[in-house]
């Protein structure tokens, strides 16, 4: 037997423990032993209590002086403490080995041995692989069957750890193949654990991914999971961790919660602290953000006790990251310091895999935070980290190369010396050929070796070269997409915020009775301007999320046929004016009552419709809706039986598109020649329509002939609701408020925005009725004005310097007075899930600029419970109906001028001829007028005038 064993063992164990083991032999009697498969029934159910029991039942027998059970109790021990990652104290491996002299029982020699060399090979695998031979070399000469592929087991576990995969899976194919001619099913189980780890992690393709799923199953399989709950654990944790990987979340969760709930069971503090990291991962990924934070609360504590650092660092850089995106800064910053002390010393066995993530994430976050000094210092860190990563690769696969190569030398050399010992004179000529051959053996091995070296370490470059340049894309790619959503953000606050103040400041100049009547027309145009401008920008924006990826669909039940014959009405005068012919029809089997987004199937239609009328000028413009079959549906959009899709189609007869124009049109700012030449629209309408078909789940196709009109259809998945689904809004507000009513307590506002003109806006508006408006300019002041004053309600803005709305909000509700103040978040943001965020930091609603003044008063009314008093001549009569009998009773030339301006779309002469009405004594049909103007009811108001021209036609 080969000595090379000993100046590594005696690093590891005290010398009379090696000559011990070598006169064992010589003193082994008969004492009954319990097979190491028992003692892993006992452990397996749960680490942590049969430790302490077992610790608790050694104490006993020694002092009853029961040997046999003390040392059964002490190989429990050890294996208990291998279970969970401890090492075993000096005076425990003394008294082992005492034993285990006195009683000629080698079990425990060969179970501390495997220990041994699993604590060492955290450190130097080299020697941990000399240790596990010479455990092998000692547990076959004892024919100890039972411990030798629990040691192939536990060095699979190493090879696993260190992520060498064909070693792994050499030593655990021997293992598993022991295990099964000893009918030893939980080996197996724990064997196939471990395989599963070799096809399974975060860079292995879905193939592999699949491969590992299916042993982790099948070591499930093989246990009762009442009985060997850890190891049912780590399986569970295990799919859960495949699953993550491949980001079927609910799977993940499934079975991380199912490990977690055993691991409590067992009452395992640090592996269920393990746990809950990894589920505190998934809450992050899965945007459960408060979640991922108290999971990694709970779990931080018990972290700390666990000697890979992995952990811990990872769930200081995980619970940064989760307060980066709740806008926690300071937080953020101070889990990244703590992450950055708990990085482990240099030498450990994996810490430069945990430097490289860290200063990898650090980085991204430090940058994300808008610290780009301390991001360039842990990017620059990354580089030189990444290089020592790849040096300790290369110099571990020289040291594997070297180990193999003096394995097979000594395998060699003991063939050689036992044919030279059993044939040393008959066959002295076959030994020398024997010698040749195997030289000529190990020749070709260590050349196949070499080889293969080689091409792993050209594959190896080749892979890390790519893996480099995917990363690059990967962080190109989210870089820009952030890009484009901070873009977004900052353009939807700069430029609603000053359209909120000119739109409100325009609404109250033109209530000023002292007004001469073309100062407030003028006004009109401006604010009609203004409002075009706001369509535009929501236009540009839209459009814009959905590039960002940002764009979502708002849902619900409504009537479809009530929403074409709103269309019809709507565009029926202008189809008249120019003379066409207007049809909205569906077929019958078309459902009244459908689930979608209507808000953007409405805004696709008009599009679709004001286009056909615009450049039609004889003949007409059709709108078809038809039921499709079930099989036309987009597979990506699935829906729950009975499926349904539905096809529109707009078709006209107008100038028709040249062929080079076709292909380009749909895209943003694009026209065909004859909208450049009509000198009319921005090109982003039919754009916005084919991305809002997309998002809905279909497809928008145009088809053309020059001089033969153009035909464009889409068709979209819907679902069928029935009618007592469907929401029925509720009807606008139409009143102007004047003041408070009395016996009301006189209520303190504050208007917290970095704007003047935005807290001058509300002052304008709520003082006049009796609010006491205070204003500031930043969070700050808000805080500072808040303790001093205890408005009843604050306005706040969200985007503001020196501190912003959120913590300013979070930092009021904090408090038992805070609690009792009604926080309402004025924004310009133009993103839908912002609203939920803002809520959750602790506003108590959300109102988007510009702003209704209807709106602000609708929500103080809700929070607050405030009572208005209303202007009287702006209510409108409720005898007062909008039909052909109350419109008969106006002048021809006005019917006229009024139906002249409805289908012009032009707001101020519609405005001047309701202002001429109201002059004449019919106030309340005029403010009748002006409701439904403000509601564009524009279709309604010109179907009733011709209906009368119909019955009365004018001269």
């Amino acid at each position: 037997m080969s000595t090379s064993w000993r100046p590594q063992l005696f690093r590891f164990l005290p010398g009379w423990l090696v000559c011990a083991m070598l006169i064992f032999p010589a003193l082994r009697t008969h004492a009954a032993i319990d097979p190491l498969h028992d003692l892993v029934r006992i452990v397996d159910s749960g680490p942590e209590s049969a430790s302490k029991a077992a610790r608790k039942a050694a104490d006993a027998a020694n002092n009853e002086g029961n040997k046999e059970e003390e040392l059964k109790s002490l190989r429990v021990l050890l294996l208990a403490r291998a279970y969970v990652d401890k090492s075993i104290s000096n005076q425990i491996v003394e008294r082992i080995v005492a034993l285990d002299r006195e009683l000629g029982v080698h079990e425990a020699m060969c179970e501390l041995l495997g220990l041994r060399a699993k604590d060492i090979s955290m450190v130097q695998s080299r020697d941990a692989n000399l240790m596990y031979g010479e455990a092998i070399a000692f547990a076959e000469r004892h024919q100890l069957t039972d411990c030798v592929p629990m040691i192939y087991l536990d060095m699979g576990k190493g090879y696993v750890s260190r992520n060498e995969k064909s070693e792994a899976m050499a030593v655990l194919s021997k293992a598993y193949s022991l295990f099964q001619e000893q009918q030893d099913n939980a080996g197996m189980s724990q064997t196939l654990g471990q395989i599963a780890e070799v096809f399974g992690g975060p860079e292995a393709n879905e193939e592999d991914q699949e491969k590992a799923e299916a042993y982790f199953r099948q070591a499930l399989e093989l246990i009762d999971p009442a009985v060997y709950r850890h190891t049912a654990s780590l399986h569970n944790l295990g799919l859960g961790l495949t699953f993550y990987h491949r980001r079927r979340y609910g799977d993940a969760r499934q079975f991380l919660e199912k490990a977690l709930a055993i691991s409590r069971e067992m009452n395992a503090v640090v592996y269920t602290a393990i746990i809950q990291f990894h589920l505190a991962r998934l809450a992050k990924e899965e945007k459960r953000l408060p979640d991922a934070l108290a999971l990694l609360e709970q779990a931080l504590p018990s972290l700390g006790d666990i000697a890979d650092r992995y952990f811990l660092v990872g769930a200081f850089l995980t619970r940064a990251e989760t307060l980066a995106q709740l806008s926690r800064t300071e937080e953020s910053i101070q889990s990244l310091l703590d992450a950055k002390a708990a990085l482990p010393r240099n030498g450990y066995h994996n810490s430069a895999k945990i430097y490289a993530d860290y200063y990898a994430r650090a980085g991204r976050l430090y940058a994300k935070l808008g610290d780009y000094q301390n991001a360039f210092q842990e990017m620059d860190l990354l580089q030189e980290s990444s290089q020592r990563l790849m040096e300790t690769s290369n110099m571990r696969l020289a040291d594997e190369l070297k180990t193999r190569f003096d394995v097979r030398l000594k395998e060699a050399e003991n063939a050689r010396l036992r044919a030279e010992q059993q044939q040393a004179d008959t066959l002295r000529m076959a030994m020398a050929l024997a010698f040749v051959l195997a030289l000529l053996l190990l020749g070709s091995v260590v050349l196949h070796l070499r080889r293969r070296a080689e091409a792993a370490k050209i594959d190896a470059m080749h892979h890390h070269a790519l893996a480099n340049a995917e990363a690059r894309r990967a962080e190109a790619s989210e870089a820009a997409s952030q890009a484009k959503s901070a873009f977004l953000a900052n353009m939807s606050h700069e430029l609603r915020s000053p359209l909120n103040a000119m739109l409100g400041f325009t609404r109250l100049m033109m209530r000023d009775k002292r007004l001469a009547p073309d100062v407030v027309d003028d006004l009109r145009v401006v604010h009609k301007s203004g409002e075009h401008l706001y369509m535009l920008i929501n236009q540009v924006l839209d459009l814009s999320k959905i590039e960002a990826g940002r764009a979502t669909l708002v849902e619900r039940g409504f009537d479809l046929h009530g929403l074409l014959d709103e269309l019809g009405d709507m565009f029926a005068a202008a189809a008249w004016q120019k003379g066409l012919d207007l049809k909205v029809e569906h077929d019958a089997d078309v459902p009244q009552f459908i689930h979608t987004d209507e808000v953007k199937l409405r805004q696709i239609l008009i599009n679709l419709l004001s286009n056909a009328l615009k450049f039609t000028s004889n003949g007409g413009v059709i709108l078809h809706v038809q039921r499709q079959a079930s099989d036309t549906l987009n597979a990506d959009h699935a829906l729950p039986e009975p499926p349904c899709s539905l096809k529109f189609s707009v078709v006209d007869s107008g100038i028709g598109i040249a062929p080079e124009d076709l292909c380009r049109l749909g895209e943003a700012f694009v026209q065909a020649k004859a909208g450049q030449l009509a000198k009319e629209g921005t090109g982003l309408g039919l754009a916005l329509s084919r991305s809002f078909v997309h998002l809905m789940g279909g497809e928008l196709n145009i088809s053309s002939e020059p001089g033969k009109g153009c035909t464009v259809t889409f068709c979209i998945p819907v679902r069928p609701v029935a009618r007592e689904e469907i929401e029925v809004s509720a009807a606008p507000l139409t009143r102007r408020a004047v003041g408070l009513a009395p016996g009301q307590p006189r209520y303190r506002i504050l208007a917290v925005d970095d704007r003047e003109e935005g807290r001058v806006l509300l002052a304008k508006l709520l003082t006049p009725l009796g609010f006491d408006v205070r204003g500031a300019g930043n969070g700050k002041e808000a805080i500072e004005i808040w303790e001093e004053w205890q408005p009843h309600l604050i306005w706040m803005d969200m985007r503001m310097p020196v501190m912003d709305g959120r913590e300013a909000t979070r930092r009021i509700k904090a408090t038992e007075q805070g609690r009792n103040t009604v926080i309402i978040a004025l924004t310009a943001s133009s993103f839908e899930e912002e609203r939920e965020q803002i809520l959750a930091i602790g506003c108590d609603d959300f109102l988007r600029k510009p702003f209704r003044e209807n709106a602000l008063f609708e929500l103080m009314e809700a929070h607050l419970k405030v009572r208005f008093e209303y202007d009287q001549d702006a209510v409108a009569d409720p005898a007062v109906r909008l039909d052909a009998a109350s419109l008969a009773s106006l002048p021809a030339q006005l019917r006229t001028e009024l139906a002249d301006a409805l289908t012009k779309l032009d707001t101020g002469a519609i405005n001047r001829v309701i202002d001429t009405i109201r002059s004449g004594s019919n106030s309340h049909l005029a403010q009748a007028l002006s409701a439904a103007a403000d509601q564009f009811e524009y279709g309604a108001i010109l179907k009733a005038l011709n209906e009368i021209d119909e019955s009365s036609p004018q001269p």
